[in-house]
């Protein structure tokens, strides 16, 4: 019996030497100088800091302050730009435009019977040109001779876009041409802008502005030009 546990006892001192010994072997190489970071993503616990994220094969990104690659993507998908502004070559006006217009136009202190002078005064006011001056009717003609300005489908006043210059004919008499009488509107025809009042409702203007087109002679209406700019 004394053999036997004298034998069982060396196997026992033996065993517990080798877990030492084994032991000791890993902790000296997991605190072995120089371990570095490996390029496999899911072994980078092993070694002294985790891999930088080129080195696990993609480019580092920062969502929080839209930096980086992603950052770039987000900026294009979330960015949200003015919508243009309905322009003259839209159609006519924007809104703003033709309130500015309707301020301008009482700004030239014209009155009744002037209008041909009044929507040149307004034209000038708001940078649009125009290839001379005359009475109300004579307008079509020279907005027709003024690069910029196209002719506006409408059939009546109330269908132009904001910012159109109508001209209504003399009574009885053809486009353009006119008659020396007492009676100004209907001698000499009539034109004005379409503007809009601060309240935003179509308001005609010559220098004077009225909720109603037409002045003396709105049965006379001829037609509408709007400034498309010169191309």
């Amino acid at each position: 019996m004394k053999y036997r546990s004298h034998k069982d006892t060396l196997k026992l001192v033996t065993s517990l030497a080798l877990m030492v010994f084994f032991l000791a072997g890993c902790e000296n190489q997991s605190e072995a100088p120089g371990a570095t970071a490996t390029t496999d993503a899911g072994s980078w616990r092993d070694s002294a800091e985790p891999p930088s994220t080129t080195a696990l094969g993609y480019a580092a990104t920062d969502t929080t302050n839209n930096t980086g690659a992603l950052g770039a993507i987000n900026d294009a998908i979330n960015k949200n730009p003015e919508p243009a502004p309905a322009t003259s070559s839209q159609g006519g006006m924007t809104l703003a435009q033709a309130q500015n217009a309707h301020r301008q136009s009482r700004l030239t202190g014209v009155t009744g019977g002037n209008c041909g002078r009044g929507v040149r005064m307004l034209l000038g006011r708001l940078g649009y040109p125009h290839n001379g001056q005359g009475h109300g009717t004579m307008w079509s003609g020279i907005l027709s001779r003024t690069p910029g300005w196209e002719r506006v489908d409408c059939s009546s006043p109330s269908q132009c876009p904001l910012g159109s210059v109508m001209v209504y004919n003399a009574t009885g008499m053809p486009p353009g041409q006119f008659r020396n009488g007492a009676s100004v509107g209907a001698n000499y025809g009539h034109v004005e802008m379409v503007t809009a009042d601060a309240s935003g409702n179509r308001s005609y203007c010559y220098g004077s502005c009225s909720p109603n087109p037409g002045g003396s002679v709105p049965r006379n209406f001829h037609g509408a030009w709007i400034y498309r700019g010169q191309r």
